[in-house]
C-alpha cells in the first residue's frame, strides 16, 4: 500500500510538471491565434496577457490543485478543469481586454510600430524586408491563393479533424483514478491505447500534408529551377547538392550560378551573390589583366 502511495504521487507530481510547462506554451496562444484573426490586438497587450496567464497558472496550480484531498476530491480536487487550461483562458481574455482598455486610455501603447517593449524589435532595415503589413489570416490567404489546400477538400477536414480529436478522445474520462486496468509492455493499458492512437494521428498529419496540399509552381520557370530539374540535382541532399553546384560552376561558363566579368572590372548591383570570385583575386600572378574569366 506504501508502495502504491508513492508511486501515485511520483505520477501525480510529473503530471503537475506537465501543466506548467503546457500552461506556460498556454500563455503565448493569444498573440499567435487570436492576433491571426483579430488585427487591433496589440504587442504590449499581449505580453501583459501573458504575465496574467503565468500568474493564473501557478495560482490555480500551487493554490488549489496541488492542496486537493485525493481521498476525497479525487485526481482532479476542486479545480474542475486543468491550471494549463486557465492559463490558457487567462491569458486569451486579457489580452483583448488590455487591448480595449489601451483604446480607450492610452491609443499609444496599442502602436506596434513603436511599442513599448522593445526586446523583439529587429531593426528597421530587417523589419523592411518583411512589408508593412502585420501576418494575419488576409495576408496568409492572399499569399496562398492559388495554392490546394487541406481545407478545400473532404478528405484534409477529415484527416484534420481526426488528427486533432482522437487522442483527446483516447484519454481515459470518466475511469476511476488509481484502478489497475493492467499493463501492455512497459504502458498501462490506457496509455498503450492513447499512444497507439497519437501514432495514427501523426499519420493522418503526414497523409494530409503530403496528398492534400499542392503548392502552387506553375511560374517555377527560372533557370536555376529548370537546371535542377534536368541535372537531378533537386533530388539530392544539402551537402550531394552543394557539391553538384561547386562542379557546375568549374565546368560549365553558362551555369545559372555564375556570373562573367574582366578580370579586375566592377560587379554591376545585384550581381555578388554567387559570383565566382576572378582568379586573379587569388593568383595575381598568374592571369593576365585582359583575360576574361568565370
Amino acid at each position: 500500500m506504501f508502495e502504491f502511495c508513492v508511486n501515485q504521487r511520483l505520477i501525480s507530481a510529473r503530471f503537475e510538471i506537465v501543466n506548467i510547462m503546457q500552461g506556460s506554451m498556454n500563455c503565448v496562444a493569444a498573440p499567435y491565434f487570436i492576433g491571426m484573426y483579430w488585427d487591433r490586438l496589440s504587442a504590449n497587450a499581449c505580453i501583459l496577457g501573458c504575465i496574467t496567464g503565468l500568474l493564473v497558472l501557478f495560482v490555480t496550480e500551487f493554490m488549489i490543485y496541488q492542496v486537493r484531498d485525493m481521498a476525497t476530491e479525487g485526481w482532479m480536487g476542486s479545480i474542475e478543469l486543468l491550471s494549463s487550461f486557465w492559463a490558457l483562458f487567462a491569458s486569451g481574455c486579457s489580452s483583448i481586454m488590455f487591448t480595449w482598455i489601451f483604446a480607450l486610455f492610452a491609443p499609444h501603447l496599442n502602436n506596434d510600430d513603436n511599442k513599448h517593449f522593445k526586446w523583439d524589435y529587429v531593426g528597421t532595415k530587417e523589419a523592411e524586408r518583411f512589408g508593412p503589413n502585420r501576418c494575419n489570416m488576409a495576408a496568409i490567404k492572399e499569399a496562398c491563393k492559388d495554392f490546394e489546400q487541406p481545407s478545400d477538400t473532404w478528405l484534409g477536414w477529415g484527416l484534420f479533424v481526426f488528427a486533432s480529436c482522437a487522442p483527446w478522445i483516447a484519454l481515459p474520462w470518466g475511469k476511476d483514478a488509481g484502478v489497475d486496468e493492467g499493463m501492455i509492455g512497459a504502458f498501462p493499458k490506457w496509455a498503450f491505447d492513447l499512444f497507439i492512437v497519437c501514432v495514427f494521428s501523426g499519420v493522418a498529419i503526414l497523409i494530409m500534408n503530403a496528398f492534400c496540399f499542392k503548392p502552387d509552381i506553375s511560374g517555377a520557370d527560372t533557370k536555376t529551377i529548370k537546371w535542377a530539374a534536368v541535372s537531378g540535382a533537386d533530388h539530392l541532399g544539402p551537402a550531394q547538392l552543394a557539391r553538384r553546384m561547386s562542379q557546375e560552376l568549374l565546368e560549365n561558363p553558362d551555369s545559372p550560378f555564375s556570373i562573367a566579368r574582366k578580370v579586375g572590372s566592377p560587379s554591376k548591383a545585384g550581381q555578388n551573390f554567387n559570383t565566382v570570385l576572378p582568379a586573379l583575386e587569388v593568383a595575381p600572378h598568374a592571369i593576365p589583366d585582359t583575360e576574361e574569366v568565370q
